[in-house]
């Protein structure tokens, strides 16, 4: 029997067929690679299953008693999926239909992110095809996710399958016949009225979008993990002033994006169009805008995504947006809501550096992290 290790989990292929004949011999074998992995959860492959019975439904019931995690049966053939089915097993484990397998050779690359590379399959059609540390579930997510999005009035493209790429997980999408507001600003700055208004209107958008999802992660459960993760590394009281802080951030029932920048928002003939969904949330209101300037503080390490752009443009065209997007409020308010802005991007950026001190370019930035949080937890409004 194979079995193939990944960082939580462990593959362990389902074949042939599966009867009163051999499901012990099955039992022992799987038991056997589990004992040899205590600390890992199964994922059945049954790409190669012909049909299993009763007695096989067993052995799979016996394993799933033992975890709370979800357990993945994948590439379940039609004919099986149909068994799991009327078994109720569908119910009980997460089934995956076996999925289409296409080829990107020859197709033109539209992009390439934190996940994956974009390319173009037809005139209609694109399909993202995700870096192998990229978990199924979280892709399985980002689809689900996406669907909901689109329903609840939020534009995006229209999601349509997971697909297999060679060994590689991938998504299909609608072809988007646009251009990120990134590549509209570096190709002529006369686009930089239009490309402010579009982002921060986009933005004021997701703000106001309330979906009920359980694929949507808690961006404010996640800050307040990271505060109390980066409050044991600082001086005590330091780490005072955070949680301090921290319990002071209003929580949002409104949407996250969690990466919002120019190149996740696309635009043709008035209509904007949001993508990179992976990574959306709900939470408080102040987190994009700390994602936002996390990048325009990185510029001087020359590692921001902006690097295109001058300093100057890339700071004037985050502070008017602060402004588009807060205009309602005093310029005092503006100033306070900057404040808390930059302490929450500044403990998100020690969390992430922490574990990377090795490296000396990071290491300066987190030197220079500890004193800019330190001088704005000494102003941040209470």
């Amino acid at each position: 029997m194979d079995s193939y290790l990944s960082d939580d989990r462990i593959k362990i292929d389902l074949k042939g067929k599966i009867d009163a004949e051999n499901a012990s011999t099955l039992s022992g074998e799987i038991n056997a690679i589990l004992t040899d992995a205590p600390d890992k959860i199964p994922v059945f492959d049954a790409s190669d299953l012909k049909y299993i019975s009763s007695s096989g439904l067993r052995v799979l019931l016996d394993i799933k008693k033992r975890y709370k995690d979800e357990i993945f049966i994948i590439d379940v053939s039609p004919e099986v999926y149909e068994i799991f089915d009327m078994t109720g097993f569908t119910g009980l484990f997460s089934v995956r239909k076996k999925m289409r397998e296409l080829s990107v050779d020859g197709c033109p690359v539209l992009g390439r992110g934190g996940s994956g590379v974009v390319y173009s399959l037809d005139k209609d059609t694109v399909i993202k095809v995700f870096y192998d540390r990229v978990k199924y579930p979280d892709i399985e997510r980002e689809i689900t996710v996406s669907k909901e999005l689109f329903v609840a009035g939020v534009p995006t493209a229209i999601p349509y399958d997971i697909v297999r790429v060679g060994e590689s997980y991938a998504t299909v999408f609608e072809y988007i016949d646009a251009t990120t507001l990134y590549s509209l600003l570096l190709e002529d700055q006369n686009n930089y009225d239009l490309c402010l208004k579009v982002y921060t209107d986009v933005l004021c958008l997701l703000r106001k979008t309330i979906v009920k999802s359980d694929k949507l992660r808690n961006y404010d459960a996640e800050f307040m993990n990271k505060c109390r993760e980066v409050e044991k590394i600082l001086p005590p009281e330091l780490s005072a002033l955070i949680k301090e802080f921290a319990e002071g951030i209003t929580p949002g029932e409104g949407l996250v994006h969690g990466d919002y920048h120019l190149n996740n928002v696309m635009y043709r003939d008035g209509n904007p169009m949001l993508i990179d969904l992976g990574t959306i949330g709900t939470g408080s209101e102040l987190f994009d805008p700390a994602r936002s300037y996390y990048y325009l503080y990185l510029y001087k390490y020359g590692i921001s995504p902006y690097m295109a752009f001058s300093p100057e443009l890339s700071e004037k065209f985050y502070y008017d947006h602060i402004d588009l997007l807060y205009g309602d409020r005093s310029e005092t308010e503006r100033r306070e809501i900057i404040t808390k802005i930059k302490v929450i991007s500044y403990i998100s950026g020690l969390y992430y550096a922490k574990e990377y001190l090795n490296e000396p370019m990071i290491k300066a930035m987190y030197d220079d992290l500890l004193v800019d949080l330190d001088e704005q937890l000494k102003v941040v409004p209470k």
